[in-house]
């Protein structure tokens, strides 16, 4: 479970994006968007995930999305 392995501090970065993802697939989207702030916040920088990534296909064209990366500096 990404979310304990975020709690204990390991790959925080990645886990986060991963709880993201996963909520993404799920259609939780405010749920997606959160996690995904929270994942750029604690260091994921990997743009090209970000704009291919298909998970996160359902959050990508909202606007928060685009809100989110602007916010961090990612193009």
């Amino acid at each position: 479970d990404f979310q304990k392995v975020s709690e204990l501090g390991f790959s925080v970065s990645a886990a986060t994006y991963n709880i993201a993802c996963g909520f993404a697939l799920l259609g939780e989207s405010e749920q997606a968007l959160t996690w995904l702030e929270k994942a750029i916040a604690v260091g994921f920088d990997r743009s090209d995930l970000l704009r291919s990534d298909s998970d996160l296909d359902s959050i990508r064209g909202e606007e928060r999305f685009q809100k989110i990366l602007a916010r961090h500096g990612i193009d």
